[in-house]
């Protein structure tokens, strides 16, 4: 069985190997499918994991167990 981010990582990678055969337009590397939708992906992730970690932390802090 798959796991629940395989396609949602094979769909982001995919401009990665798309940059090699476009010099320009969107899938070149300065394009909007080659950087800035994996960028705000990335972006967002990284806000959501953020948030996430920081709100795990903060309850963890609260209840007084051993954050590590």
């Amino acid at each position: 069985m798959l796991e629940p981010r395989t396609p949602w990582a094979a769909t982001l990678i995919t401009p990665a190997g798309l940059v090699l055969f476009f010099k320009d337009g969107p899938f070149a590397w300065n394009g909007i499918v080659g950087i800035y939708i994996p960028l705000a992906a990335f972006a967002i992730w990284m806000g959501a994991i953020s948030y996430e970690v920081h709100k795990a932390l903060t309850q963890q802090i609260a209840d007084g167990t051993d954050p590590l």
